[in-house]
């Protein structure tokens, strides 16, 4: 069952749209420099816990342990790259679906008003006419 978008449009509150919008956009452009300015951990910043005991290992099962460490340690750093830059796509996404949403707001309102000057013209038309014929 699709639903028509004069039926959307009224169930929507544009009242609260409206009042909201400034807030979206400010919390949106908030999001965008929060993840914008963050900066990413230097590489080999973490640090093991001073507590942690290393078990007896031979040479070769030791290097073998520092590598596979190592691989990993890269891995998690390629991933945390790619979800660094995930955020930033989703804050400038948000960004701009705020901007966009205060741009919709803006031409709501004149839409709005037009509506009324019409309505005002019509009714002005009609008592013209009614004075004119009466």
């Amino acid at each position: 069952m699709a639903i028509s978008w004069m039926t959307v449009l009224k169930i929507v509150p544009w009242g609260d749209v409206i009042e909201n919008a400034p807030k979206l956009a400010t919390g949106a452009r908030n999001l965008w420099s929060a993840v914008a300015s963050k900066k990413s951990p230097p590489a080999g910043s973490a640090q093991a816990s001073p507590d942690a005991q290393a078990p007896d290992w031979t040479p070769p099962e030791l290097q073998a342990h520092v590598q596979a460490l190592r691989m990993q340690s890269t891995e998690l750093q390629q991933q945390a790259l790619r979800t660094e830059e995930q955020l930033r796509a989703c804050a400038n996404l948000v960004a701009s679906l705020a901007e966009q949403n205060e741009k919709l707001v803006v031409r709501l309102q004149v839409l709005h008003r037009r509506q009324w000057l019409i309505v005002a013209a019509l009714l002005a038309v009609v008592g013209a006419l009614l004075v004119q014929y009466l």
